[in-house]
Protein backbone atom coordinates (compact mmCIF):
# COMPACT_ATOMS: atom_id res chain seq x y z
CA UNK A 1 0.00 0.00 0.00
CA UNK A 2 0.83 3.44 -0.87
CA UNK A 3 2.00 6.09 2.06
CA UNK A 4 -0.71 8.56 2.85
CA UNK A 5 1.91 11.81 1.94
CA UNK A 6 3.42 10.35 -1.25
CA UNK A 7 4.86 13.27 -2.49
CA UNK A 8 1.91 14.38 -5.79
CA UNK A 9 2.80 18.41 -5.42
CA UNK A 10 1.06 20.26 -3.01
CA UNK A 11 0.22 22.91 -5.49
CA UNK A 12 -1.94 19.80 -7.40
CA UNK A 13 -4.18 18.89 -5.52
CA UNK A 14 -7.72 21.33 -4.79
CA UNK A 15 -7.25 23.37 -2.00
CA UNK A 16 -10.92 22.18 -1.04
CA UNK A 17 -9.94 18.84 -1.21
CA UNK A 18 -7.29 18.92 0.91
CA UNK A 19 -8.78 20.67 3.52
CA UNK A 20 -11.56 18.14 3.88
CA UNK A 21 -8.60 15.56 3.87
CA UNK A 22 -6.69 17.50 6.40
CA UNK A 23 -10.38 17.93 8.63
CA UNK A 24 -10.81 14.10 8.04
CA UNK A 25 -6.88 13.19 9.01
CA UNK A 26 -7.14 15.47 12.57
CA UNK A 27 -10.49 13.98 13.63
CA UNK A 28 -10.63 10.55 12.29
CA UNK A 29 -13.24 8.69 14.78
CA UNK A 30 -15.15 11.15 13.53
CA UNK A 31 -18.19 9.54 11.74
CA UNK A 32 -17.53 10.39 8.40
CA UNK A 33 -18.65 8.36 4.83
CA UNK A 34 -17.40 8.98 1.63
CA UNK A 35 -20.67 11.59 1.19
CA UNK A 36 -19.31 13.62 3.46
CA UNK A 37 -16.25 13.76 2.45
CA UNK A 38 -16.72 14.88 -1.22
CA UNK A 39 -19.28 17.79 -0.11
CA UNK A 40 -16.84 18.81 2.25
CA UNK A 41 -14.87 19.09 -0.99
CA UNK A 42 -17.26 20.63 -2.95
CA UNK A 43 -17.21 18.06 -5.53
CA UNK A 44 -19.57 15.21 -6.67
CA UNK A 45 -18.81 11.31 -4.90
CA UNK A 46 -17.58 10.28 -8.34
CA UNK A 47 -15.14 13.54 -8.83
CA UNK A 48 -13.67 13.06 -5.36
CA UNK A 49 -13.18 9.14 -6.10
CA UNK A 50 -11.57 9.94 -8.95
CA UNK A 51 -9.10 12.29 -7.63
CA UNK A 52 -8.47 10.56 -4.68
CA UNK A 53 -7.33 7.52 -6.70
CA UNK A 54 -5.35 9.72 -8.71
CA UNK A 55 -3.32 11.25 -5.88
CA UNK A 56 -3.09 8.31 -3.81
CA UNK A 57 -4.01 5.38 -5.10
CA UNK A 58 -6.44 4.60 -2.94
CA UNK A 59 -10.80 5.01 -3.58
CA UNK A 60 -12.12 6.96 -0.87
CA UNK A 61 -13.21 3.91 1.01
CA UNK A 62 -9.49 2.69 1.11
CA UNK A 63 -8.43 6.02 2.13
CA UNK A 64 -10.52 6.14 5.28
CA UNK A 65 -9.67 3.03 6.32
CA UNK A 66 -5.70 3.61 5.90
CA UNK A 67 -6.24 7.09 7.68
CA UNK A 68 -7.74 5.22 10.42
CA UNK A 69 -5.64 2.31 10.97
CA UNK A 70 -2.57 4.27 10.69
CA UNK A 71 -3.38 7.21 13.22
CA UNK A 72 -4.66 3.77 15.74
CA UNK A 73 -0.90 2.56 14.78
CA UNK A 74 0.75 5.69 15.73
CA UNK A 75 -1.07 6.54 18.96
CA UNK A 76 -0.25 2.88 19.92
CA UNK A 77 3.31 3.21 19.38
CA UNK A 78 3.84 6.49 20.63
CA UNK A 79 1.06 7.57 23.81
CA UNK A 80 0.25 4.92 26.60
CA UNK A 81 -3.60 5.43 25.98
CA UNK A 82 -5.72 2.10 26.55
CA UNK A 83 -6.45 -0.02 23.20
CA UNK A 84 -10.22 0.72 23.76
CA UNK A 85 -9.87 4.69 23.76
CA UNK A 86 -7.62 4.92 21.08
CA UNK A 87 -10.10 2.14 19.23
CA UNK A 88 -12.69 5.12 20.09
CA UNK A 89 -10.97 7.81 18.83
CA UNK A 90 -9.88 6.59 15.49
CA UNK A 91 -13.47 5.35 14.49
Amino acid sequence: SRDLRTPVGADRIPKQLAAALNRFETNPGEPTTVSDLSRRAGMTPSRFARLLKRFFGLTPTQYIAKVRVTTAARLLRETTRPVSDIAQACG
